[in-house]
């Protein structure tokens, strides 16, 4: 992979899913998704059950859940930590 796409969530499973549509549309294709959810057990439960494990076009989507609310900056190292 080239590319490691970190996405941080706060039970936003709404906005993902945009999100990833619009990524698999990209022309740049060898890259990876890590989402890392800041809003506890519950919201990670709903992003695992929504997420796929890969985009159309093969890309790893991974996700990570964070043990509390990190914020912006401690969810992309969580992310960056998983690549």
């Amino acid at each position: 992979m080239d590319v490691a796409v970190v996405i941080v969530s706060y039970d936003s499973l709404r906005d993902l899913t945009p999100c990833l549509e619009a990524l698999a549309r990209s022309t740049h294709a060898r890259f990876s998704v890590v989402i890392c959810e800041n809003a506890g057990p519950e919201a990670y439960g709903r992003l695992t059950s929504a997420v796929p494990d890969r985009l159309a076009r093969g890309q790893p989507v991974a996700t990570r859940l964070a043990a509390g609310n990190l914020g912006f900056a401690g969810g992309v190292n969580l992310g960056i930590d998983a690549c």
